[in-house]
Order: structure tokens, then sequence, then C-alpha cells
């Protein structure tokens, strides 16, 4: 069957052995290119067709002779090995989790296909390696199965271990923060929050101003592109330190003023942050890139 080995074993010669054995196998009455040894590994262009092995034994100042193997059967296809899958990603609403796929052979899958599954039924639509959770998903278990495909080679098919539930999803989270790093800012009155986010999971919350309604804090999906630990504003003759720029002149820094102050005053536009030491923490953790997602 292809993927298996076919291997050429010659007998004697009778009296004067030869001192050289030249194999050629052939595929129906073709040679193969680059069969030339007692072994051979069935090749999937093979399917269908019989397989011969010729042996030429050479020997100085003695006539080559050349013998011949009886056809094989004809070539089987052959079995794909049942590999593993696992999920990449933490099962949380707005999270991206991608199927890995491993194990498949004896030859190199040439294309997989995927099926989603919530609690073992099919998600509609779902058939990329990549799934994003949605809410639909809360309180239920995700899997994927897993059809390994290769010309000549039957099907392989798997499915992955079933992932914990998906938790509810908080009404604060918007479904963009829930992927890598990111700097989430809810404006929404009732929050008025900025968490650190990684991979769906919060690991930092401030309290945080925003901007009056002359100079708005703008809302939507950025990357920090500058971070300035010292920062001073000439505009405002304003203290910004530990700045991280999202948006023209907008930042997320920490605000002396929103300190003494609290929630009386508001921002020219940036996001103010009341808490140095928490200021200075998201500091080191966000780079220049970060995303920053501003909503209300």
């Amino acid at each position: 069957m292809v993927g298996g080995s076919l291997t050429a074993t010659v007998g004697s010669f009778g009296e004067v052995e030869p001192v050289k054995l030249v194999y050629t196998w052939y595929r129906d009455a073709t040679p193969i290119a680059k069969a030339h040894d007692p072994v051979y590994l069935v090749r999937p262009a093979d399917a269908g067709h019989l397989v011969t092995a010729s042996v030429r034994a050479e020997r100085d100042g003695v006539t080559p002779l050349t013998v011949s193997s009886q056809p094989s059967p004809a070539i089987a296809p052959g079995t794909m090995t049942v590999g593993t899958v696992r999920i990449a990603g933490s099962p949380r609403v707005g999270v991206e989790l991608e199927a890995k796929p491993s194990g498949f052979g004896p030859l190199k899958p040439t294309r997989y296909s995927f099926q989603w599954l919530r609690s073992g039924k099919p998600i509609a639509g779902a058939t990329s390696r990549t799934y994003t959770v949605t809410d639909k998903d809360t309180h239920k278990r995700l899997s994927v199965r897993v059809t390994a495909s290769r010309r000549s080679f039957t099907d392989a098919t798997t499915a992955s271990a079933k992932t914990k539930k998906v938790p509810k999803r908080p009404k604060w989270v918007d479904p963009r923060c829930m992927t890598g790093k990111v700097i989430c800012i809810d404006m929404n009155p009732k929050d008025r929050k900025v968490r650190w986010v990684v991979n769906g999971k919060v690991k930092m919350t401030f309290a945080a101003r925003f901007g009056s309604r002359d100079l708005p804090t703008r809302t939507g999906v950025y990357t920090v592109y500058m971070k300035s630990r010292d920062h001073y504003s000439t505009l405002y003759n304003s203290q910004m330190p530990y700045a991280m720029f999202f948006s023209g002149g907008q930042a997320v820094h920490y605000s002396p003023d929103f300190a003494a102050r609290g929630y009386s005053g508001a921002s020219h536009g940036c996001v103010n942050l009341r808490d140095p030491n928490g200021a200075r923490k998201l500091f080191a953790k966000v780079s220049v890139g970060t995303k920053v997602v501003v909503y209300r």
C-alpha cells in the first residue's frame, strides 16, 4: 500500500556470484525515477498500479544477467495514521482559539479539514483552523474535529478534548479586548476603568478619568505609538508621567490633578490614572504596538 515498503530479495546466481547488483523499480512498465535501492517506499503515484523490481547482476569477464520479479498486486491506498489535535487559547468570549493537529502520517498530510463543535454538535460555518468564541458558547464546552487528507491515502479523523465551560462574559468586557495584550478602557459612567487584559484575563484594573464634552476622549481601536516616562505637556502646562500615546496627543497617563481632585475635573482628552504605582506598573508592561480599545 502507499506509504509501505517493498523489498527486492535476490537469490543465488550460481557458481560465479556477482560483485555488483543494480536495482531498478518499475511502475507498470515504466522505470521509477531515483528508485535504485533494494527497499522501495511505495509512493502516492503508485496507487492502482503494479510495481516490479529488476536486478542486474554484474561481474568483470562475465556477461551481465538481469532478472525481474513478478508484479506486485495493484497498490492499495495508504492508511493515514490518526494523530492528535489540541486547542490553543483560553475558552472565553471574544478569544480566538486555534486547532493544533500533529502526529498524522506516515507522510505529512497535504490538507486538514476542521469542524468546531459546541457541546458535541457542529457549529454552523465554523470550519477553519481558528474559531472566535461567542456569547452563544457561554456555559458550553468546545472541541474541534480534524480530518487529515493526502492523495492516495485514506483520510484520518480525530477530535480534541473538550474545553472547560465557557464563562459568561462580564458586562464590562468588549470582545475586542479578549485576544492578546490590550489596554481596555471602559468610559461607561457606571464603570470608568482601565484594565490590562492578557488573553482575556484581567491582570490589573485602575480607576480612570476622561476628557470633557469640549475635549472628548476618542473611542475606537488604536495601538500605542509612543511611550514617554516623564512627559510634560507644554500645550496645557501639565505633567503627564508614564504617558502611553495611542491617538494623536491623547495618552493613558498618571494625573496628579486626578489624584487630587478626582472626578470633579476632566482631562483634555487623555485617559487619566490616579494611582501612580499602578501607572508605573502598567507603563512597564506596555510596549509600543500594544492594542488599545476605548469604548463606552
